[in-house]
């Protein structure tokens, strides 16, 4: 039991130093540094993994979802087991969920009229 202990042990600290020795060298060679242009929008990398989250719930998966959502909600509501309020505030919120990219661009267009988009894949 304790000889297999040692060999696990050693194996583990081999692959840790292995690690550490290649990554090492990986950033001694690097990257070039980042440009300005890179560095004035260094958010954008977040900013595309959010796009593409809602870009997934606005999408076929988000309409999937709603749909499924309604007929739970319409059947619990007319076996009595969900109120009038709660299916009314279920559907404002779907409504703000599907509706929130068209008013986000109408609010954050720089003339007024909408045209403007924060995710350029979504359509509004």
């Amino acid at each position: 039991m304790l000889l297999n202990f040692k060999k696990i042990m050693v194996i583990t600290l081999m692959i840790f130093s292995m690690n550490f020795v290649l990554s090492t060298n990986l950033y001694a060679a690097g990257d070039p540094p980042p440009t300005p242009a890179d560095a004035a929008d260094a958010g954008q990398g977040i900013a595309n993994v959010l796009c593409n989250v809602i870009q997934v719930a606005q999408g076929a998966t988000g309409k999937t979802i709603a749909t499924l959502v309604i007929i739970s909600m319409a059947i619990g509501l007319f076996l009595g087991k969900i109120t009038w309020g709660v299916a009314i505030a279920v559907a404002v919120g779907m409504g703000v969920l599907f509706g929130a990219n068209t008013v986000v661009s109408f609010v954050s267009s720089p003339d007024g009229k909408g045209t403007g988009s924060v995710c350029p894949n979504n359509k509004p």
